[in-house]
């Protein structure tokens, strides 16, 4: 059947075969990239973020609760003032870049941590609120006794579930980068594979057509 086409009939064909395949390949490689860039865009635009943010929050309580013992000791009124300044700057903080937190997506596992963190914030502020206004009302035994037998430990389990959602973010790194090796082993496989079948067809079709020129010479 070769044999009765016409030479340049059978090098179009050859040509073509060869160049779909260098198509296929070039998509394979595209597409194992595309693969890649999401894992990296993952971690990067999104996990890398989200644990800032996190970390932005667990600071932002350890302020908070170094400074509510601070004023226990102070008895001036200023220094003490000057030092609720703080935990008002720190709380700011603290509740933007949650703001920033909840704007980002999230597993089911995310939002229940998530939860978990807006409640016990919210316990462990009361607290504090509480060990304060004892403070400036001067009973500083009663605000000791509360900061040491409720709102430190409060502000402990708060920070125990921030340190739950850095742990998540860990998780979801990792995951996003053997997500991206394995895209790259995977796009690196075909493309050797079709690379190889490129050669050997490229090989074949030119002894082909060499020999059906060679021949009736």
């Amino acid at each position: 059947m070769l044999s009765n086409m016409k030479i340049g009939i059978r090098m179009t064909g050859g040509f073509a075969a060869v160049l779909l395949l260098m198509i296929a390949l070039a998509l394979v490689g595209i597409n194992g990239m595309s693969g890649i860039q999401r894992s990296l865009d993952e971690i990067v635009k999104v996990n890398v973020y989200k644990t800032k943010l996190v970390n932005q929050m667990s600071e932002s309580v350890h302020i908070v609760v170094r400074v509510t013992r601070t004023m226990i000791l102070l008895k001036d009124p200023a220094a003490v003032a000057s030092e609720y300044k703080k935990i008002e700057a720190a709380r700011q903080k603290y509740n933007e870049a949650f703001d920033a937190l909840e704007k980002t997506a999230a597993s089911e596992k995310g939002k229940a941590i998530r939860a978990k963190i807006r409640t016990l914030g919210g316990e462990a502020r009361e607290l504090t609120n509480e060990v304060i206004e004892l403070d400036k009302a001067g009973k500083d035994d009663e605000a000791v006794k509360l900061l040491l037998e409720e709102a430190g430990p409060s502000a402990q389990k708060w920070q125990d579930a921030l340190h739950e959602n850095l742990t998540l973010q860990e998780e979801n790194t990792t995951n996003d980068y053997e997500a991206a090796q394995k895209d790259f082993a995977s796009a690196n496989t075909l493309m050797l594979t079709l690379a190889a079948c490129a050669v050997a067809l490229g090989t074949l079709i030119a002894w082909i057509l060499t020999r059906g020129i060679t021949r009736p010479l």
